[in-house]
């Protein structure tokens, strides 16, 4: 918890911790062999890091008898048969169902965006435009702070990163009576780590971020659920669980319903 002083009054805050892995190519030209342009971006209460570290930790012990940093094409290259991912999806599910935290999407899809001419600079921005202005939505209906952790990448990248960072954070979002100062007040952070720092939750967005695919695919009937393997499975039903839903809007105030009916937790543009 962190408390936020406004004269002699103190607002008492819930921090939020967003991790975001990027899947697939931002280039509307390689749309044939990468359709998909995907961030994701894993939300979690800072009071729950520790169990998922310790749970993630064990998990990977358990498997690779040490604690590797996971990196999904890697991974798959150990868990070479069916059984072997099959244990390790099931004792990845358990983790998953323990630990409340919910998923915020972005997907770019490729082919659609090189009709309307983008190149990847517009696919990198409209990206993550949109979902920052959903992390803003959320942490300030939920009246929290949020901390935004990405992997380093290029610094093209990270730029645009930062660029839609100070969208907001000049410009508020005003269809939602959204001004600068409430932005600074909840998204207070940006911060860029590397598979190295070994945190659980960036190895898991990592495995969370090539799912839309799999999601589009399916329902677009180029694929079939029969098709995927256990692990692909799991990760297909945890993101449907995990994804940011209104549920019953009871007992909450006019704003905050407001704020929450306009959060798109899976997001396809353009």
């Amino acid at each position: 918890m962190l408390f936020y002083s406004k004269g002699q009054e103190y607002t008492k805050f819930m921090i939020f911790n967003i991790f975001i892995d990027e899947s697939g190519m931002a280039n509307p030209l390689m749309y044939k062999t990468s359709p998909y342009f995907t961030i994701c971006g894993i939300v979690m209460n800072q009071e729950h890091r520790d169990k998922l570290k310790r749970e993630f930790t064990k998990l990977k012990i358990k498997h690779f008898k040490k604690d590797i940093i996971i990196h999904t094409k890697e991974m798959r290259g150990i868990l070479n048969t069916d059984k072997k991912l099959e244990e390790f999806s099931k004792n990845l599910k358990t983790i998953l169902n323990d630990t409340p935290f919910f998923l915020l999407y972005s997907v770019v899809n490729n082919e659609k965006a090189n009709r309307f001419s983008w190149n990847n600079k517009a696919s990198y921005k409209k990206g993550y435009r949109e979902l920052i202005g959903n992390l803003i939505k959320f942490l300030i209906a939920k009246k929290s702070i949020g901390h935004i952790y990405a992997e380093a990448s290029s610094v093209f990248q990270d730029i645009i990163l930062y660029e839609n960072l100070f969208h907001y954070l000049s410009n508020g979002i005003n269809t939602l009576s959204i001004n600068p100062e409430d932005v600074k007040k909840h998204l207070t952070s940006v911060t860029f780590v590397t598979k190295t720092n070994n945190d659980a939750e960036e190895q898991i967005a990592d495995l969370f971020s090539c799912i839309p695919r799999i999601k589009l695919e399916i329902d677009s009937g180029k694929r079939t659920p029969e098709s995927l393997d256990s692990l692909e499975v799991i990760l297909l039903s945890s993101m449907e669980k995990h994804l940011f839903k209104l549920g019953t809007l009871t007992n909450i105030s006019a704003n905050k319903k407001r704020l929450y009916k306009e959060i798109s937790s899976f997001s396809v543009i353009p």
